[in-house]
């Protein structure tokens, strides 16, 4: 959907023609996407890509598997805002309990981190970057965060003063 031009999308809005169902095929992004209220069938494939960084190889990639359980429910109330609707999971039974997880790990402890650390830089300058996104809900592993700060730091990308990331340590941007 975000990827259409807006008269694109605007047409996803208008009313089902007489006889005909709204259907969505449920994906990651069709779970924090635009609500379209009139959709009675979601097509559950049960698999997403998500961005995954592995740390000890320094590589970002794009990587498939089975979605959570609690993805799974978002996207089942996709069907049937305003009338009922329906869900169809096109895997079986078997598969929530022995290949999903029961919630999505949260980004900031699977994503790069360089980015992050540049915000952390120009919201807190003064302050660590690991201290900074300690603050979080669901703060990134501080080892990560070290490992992103001498990345940027070796690149020329910032200037931070070496300290443990209690936040003592005085933190500039570049």
């Amino acid at each position: 959907h975000g990827q259409l031009a807006p008269e694109d999308q605007r047409a996803a809005f208008a009313p089902a023609p007489p006889h005909k169902v709204k259907v969505v095929l449920a994906t990651n992004a069709a779970e924090t996407s635009v609500t379209i209220p009139d959709v009675t069938v979601v097509v559950d494939t049960g698999r997403v890509k998500r961005m995954t960084f592995e740390t000890r190889a320094q590589l970002a990639s794009l990587t498939e598997g089975w979605c959570s359980s609690a993805s799974a429910a978002q996207r089942r109330g996709r069907a049937g805002r305003v009338r009922a609707g329906v869900c169809v999971r096109l895997y079986e039974r078997w598969v929530p309990e022995k290949a999903m997880a029961t919630h999505d790990e949260p980004e900031l402890r699977t994503a790069p981190l360089d980015t992050l650390v540049m915000r952390a830089l120009a919201i807190a300058p003064g302050e660590h970057p690991a201290a900074v996104l300690g603050e979080a809900l669901d703060p990134p592993d501080a080892v990560a965060v070290r490992a992103a700060v001498e990345r940027l730091r070796a690149i020329g990308a910032v200037v931070v003063e070496r300290g443990d990331g209690d936040g003592d340590a005085a933190a500039a941007g570049n």
